[in-house]
């Protein structure tokens, strides 16, 4: 199974769309996951026709800012559970290996209190149902100063609330391939990068895809890289 998930900035530029159609055909996802796309979900609905995907479940923007979108082929494959105004919850059915798991695509907001409270809301749902849950998407904050390059350090209670989340809801980072930052802020006189997106999985989840990778793909049209999941080894081609 292969997932594409990318903070796009807002649907709608020719570049973003290109970016997105250029790596849906590289990659055949499965499902593909956008967030903060900005626009309702009316201006972009040829996207499903031009992914090759059937159907599509999006939150809308409040504002200027916001929204997320899941995109995905097969009907029987996907089964909506919950949203709010920064997730997506759906149950997936995963007939290679006969198993039904829980992704949850994340986009969690900028304000530390906001995303305090969201934690605690996704705990709820993690231990709601089953031990197989996959979270990935945009975190908006990181485990440790390792993952952030320029600006100040942050302290290391500023980092408490989202790793009390991973650890209590026992979540595996499942790491990455290619450049180590997910985002960057763009400016020449006091540039920043930080990895704000990833990849987190229960231990069962990761029982079931041991050999699980995450490729960051660097892209123009956003801030932020784009996530590829494998779950499967990715095959080499000489």
């Amino acid at each position: 199974m292969k997932l594409i998930v990318w903070n796009c900035q807002g649907i709608g530029g020719d570049l973003t769309v290109d970016n997105l159609l250029e790596q849906n055909r590289r990659h055949t996802p499965d499902i593909v996951i956008l967030l903060e796309t900005k626009n309702k979900s009316s201006r972009y609905e040829f996207l499903k026709r031009r992914l090759d995907m059937n159907f599509m479940f999006a939150v809308e923007p409040k504002g200027i800012g916001g929204g997320l979108c899941v995109l995905w082929k097969d009907e029987s494959q996907i089964m909506l559970v919950k949203s709010e105004e920064f997730m997506i919850e759906v149950k997936v059915w995963d007939a290679t290996i006969n198993h039904h798991w829980r992704l949850f695509a994340i986009y969690a907001s900028t304000d530390e209190r906001r995303r305090m409270e969201q934690w605690k809301n996704l705990s709820k749902r993690i231990n709601y149902d089953d031990n197989h849950c996959l979270l990935i998407g945009d975190f908006n904050d990181i485990l440790c100063n390792d993952e952030k390059e320029g600006g100040n350090i942050r302290s290391i209670s500023s980092l408490r609330d989202f790793r009390d989340f991973v650890a209590r809801n026992e979540l595996l980072d499942l790491g990455f391939e290619g450049y180590p930052f997910t985002w960057r802020n763009n400016r020449d006189s006091l540039p920043i990068q930080q990895r704000l997106d990833r990849g987190l999985a229960t231990p069962g989840w990761s029982d079931l895809y041991p050999d699980t990778t995450i490729k960051h793909v660097t892209l123009d049209g956003s801030d932020h890289v784009m996530l590829i999941l494998f779950t499967e080894k990715m095959r080499v081609w000489r």
